[in-house]
């Protein structure tokens, strides 16, 4: 939801982080989404070391096992550096307040630590869930922007959980049900609502009882829970046909339809990775793993993001590093790209992709998907490129700047 602010408030951020544009001729050869409504005008990115995979989930229930000196970075479409935070973890993807819009929230994935940031007055809070509780990384607010609704796991009822907070002093307010293990994203989905929210659940539940220590290699369910987050009421559940393997990100395609991506059966880096699109309203979902091309494909898929000018969807590969672009007309694979080290990407309108990478002291890169995929440098008009300092997490996250909150 785009926060209100005027254009004076604008000035007066820019005044107060300390960014001057300046009249002189932008040369960044991303301009051409300058005069385009994107939904967002800067973005955030989590700067982290690279962490080792946890394949046995040991260190999943003690909560520790991201628990790195991290950073995030905010970042403005002409790559001006607004704000930088340090954190005392690698946060996964940060949501904004749609009505305090200087309140971001990055929950920790398989950690046991949620950063709250306040972007006026720079500073940071960590918040921990109850004892028992993991965190899984995503998260939405409410309309009102009061609460904060948190994806985690029960250890010790052995259940994919949903945590609401207060957004004013991040006070543990309820918890519900998941409908599933693992829930990982999490989204409000207004066509369906007002307060209809669609969980990816890693993993199913089976007979009412769940597995855990988590099996990846029997795991062959993954269950889409659409859940009335105002009661935690279950309204639908979706499983796709065939699936081997378990969905972890998705996104908003059309109205209630979205497409979701995750690891194959055993999560290992030769399997056939899982993606499906999925209609919320009338609960079809087509399996897009068992399209023929997509065999080419192996690792886990990530970070899912719609280009509405091209009716596809960019997904990425942990193991190849591939950024492969889904056309859903198509239905097949329509453009693919090797790019060494990306962690994740944005799409900037114009067929321009910003990328990151896991990798210390990197700077993000641009590609031109209409121009051959041809890559070119992104700077902030000055010659400095934003640079990664330790590595970038998974996810890009886009925000609106707001200098002061808007009316609730």
């Amino acid at each position: 939801m785009k926060p209100n602010y005027s254009r004076r408030d604008f000035i007066e951020l820019i005044a107060r982080t300390g960014v001057l544009y300046a009249a002189a001729p932008w040369f960044s050869p991303l301009f051409a989404w300058a005069n385009q409504d994107l939904g967002f005008d800067a973005f955030v990115v989590s700067d982290g070391p690279t962490v080792q995979p946890d394949p046995d989930w040991k260190g999943f229930a003690q909560g520790d096992m991201l628990a790195t000196p991290s950073g995030a970075s905010i970042w403005d479409l002409k790559f001006n550096s607004i704000k930088k935070f340090d954190l005392s973890f690698l946060a996964h993807k940060f949501q904004q307040n749609p009505k305090r819009p200087n309140q971001l929230v990055g929950p920790g994935k398989r950690i046991r630590r949620m950063a709250v940031c306040d972007l006026k007055a720079g500073t940071v809070k960590d918040f921990e869930p109850p004892a028992g509780v993991t965190l899984f990384g995503h998260g939405f607010f409410d309309a009102t922007g009061k609460h904060f609704y948190a994806t985690a796991f029960d250890h010790q009822k052995g259940l994919g959980v949903i945590l609401k907070y207060t957004t004013d002093a991040f006070k543990l307010v309820s918890t519900s049900p998941s409908y599933g293990l693992y829930p990982h994203d999490a989204q409000v989905i207004p066509e369906l609502g007002a307060t209809v929210c669609a969980v990816l659940n890693v993993g199913a539940l089976e007979g009412g009882k769940s597995r855990y220590p988590f099996d990846q290699k029997t795991n062959t369910k993954t269950s889409v829970a659409v859940i009335d987050y105002s009661d935690g009421k279950l309204l639908r559940e979706i499983f796709v046909p065939n699936m081997t393997g378990g969905l972890a990100h998705y996104v908003r395609v059309n109205g209630s339809q979205i497409f979701a991506v995750g690891a194959g059966r055993t999560g290992g880096k030769t399997d056939v990775p899982s993606a499906a699109l999925i209609n919320l309203q009338t609960g079809v979902a087509e399996n897009f793993q068992a399209l023929p091309d997509f065999s080419q494909v192996q690792g886990e898929a990530n970070n899912p993001i719609y280009i509405p000018d091209r009716n596809s969807i960019m997904i990425n590969s942990y193991t190849s590093y591939d950024l492969i672009e889904i056309g859903l007309k198509e239905k097949k694979i329509i453009n693919r790209l090797t790019v060494a080290d990306v962690a994740s990407h944005l799409y900037l309108g114009a067929g321009q992709m910003l990328l990151t990478k896991n990798k210390a002291d990197t700077p993000m890169l641009g590609i031109n998907l209409q121009k051959k995929n041809s890559e070119f440098g992104v700077n902030d008009g000055k010659g400095k490129s934003p640079m990664i300092a330790k590595g970038s997490s998974s996810h890009i996250s886009p925000i609106y700047l707001a200098p002061k909150a808007s009316s609730t």
